[in-house]
């Protein structure tokens, strides 16, 4: 297991400069996939759910302020990352690297383990547990949670387009 550090170093050298939100959604990603694929965590450290999704909060302090980080802004070792851990980190650029950093943010949100953090009702600082990911992720790919999120958004337009109807209608 290496340090959140050393995984964001590897992601900013394969992915290049990305922002700051979107680097911390990769880590939750890699977080997330490592734990429903190898049973395992990628790093040790925790993920907080804050309001515009999860968070690294001991990388904060180096991201804070900074709008897009390259790999020679992160202090970490990706030498240190093992195998089976820089498979995850290709899985996630592979899958969510095309993604804006709002569309992650937005699936972010819709995804249980983050949902059920802050719903959780113990503050705005609460951390992800490793349990509600790998729960969440197992037997599961990242193209059938997002299909699941897109159902979940098709329906809510169908159920504001006749919100909109019935307001016309009278």
């Amino acid at each position: 297991m290496a340090p959140p550090v050393d995984i964001a170093r590897l992601l900013l050298e394969r992915a290049g400069p990305v922002d700051t939100a979107r680097l911390h959604k990769f880590l939750y990603y890699v977080q997330a996939w490592s734990l429903a694929q190898r049973d395992a965590p990628a790093f040790g450290a925790p993920i907080k759910a804050w309001v515009n999704g999860p968070v690294v909060s001991t990388l904060w302090a180096m991201t804070q302020g900074r709008y897009k980080i390259g790999a020679t802004d992160m202090p970490g070792d990706s030498a240190k990352v093992s195998s089976e851990t820089r498979a995850v980190a290709d899985l996630v650029l592979g899958h969510y690297g095309k993604r804006s950093t709002d569309f992650l943010m937005a699936l972010a949100h819709f995804e249980r383990p983050w949902l059920d953090a802050r719903n959780s009702g113990k503050g705005p600082n609460v951390e992800i547990s490793t349990a509600s990911m790998r729960a969440y992720f197992k037997g599961r790919t990242p193209q059938s949670i997002e299909a699941e999120y897109h159902m979940h958004v098709a329906e809510g337009v169908e159920r504001d387009y006749e919100d909109a109807l019935r307001l016309l209608a009278q």
